[in-house]
């Protein structure tokens, strides 16, 4: 996934937005919005399909990787296997809220979309 996204990010000159400090953050809670945002992709993928900016359309490594589904399932068994309350169930809950933060920090420093530019990049 790494690869795919780096591939887009060259194919469209652009950069990675990195966090402005890096946290050490629970691995269950990286877990569930990497699994989970993955298979979400899945609906831009379908609206990517439909770009007509070459720079979008060529940028589709990403969106092309196949989703995790198996993960996914093994992932959210392991889950029900969990205590949904307490200290370690507080932790993951909060780490995962910091990292859906962080996706929404970062989109103040995106430019604005271009007329007719496709949201799917």
């Amino acid at each position: 996934m790494i690869g795919a996204l780096q591939a887009d990010l060259r194919h469209l000159d652009l950069k990675a937005v990195r966090p402005a400090t890096e946290r050490r953050l629970d691995a269950t809670a990286v877990h569930y919005i990497l699994l989970g945002s993955r298979l979400g992709t899945r609906v831009l993928h379908r609206r990517w399909l439909g770009a007509t900016d070459a720079a979008v359309a060529g940028a589709g490594r990403y969106l092309g990787t196949t989703p995790p589904t198996a993960a996914w399932r093994k992932f959210c068994a392991e889950l029900l296997q969990m205590p949904d309350q307490g200290t370690e169930a507080d932790r993951i809950t909060h780490d995962a809220c910091i990292l859906f933060d962080l996706h929404l920090d970062v989109l103040p420093a995106l430019a604005p979309l271009r007329q007719g530019e496709s949201d799917a990049a």
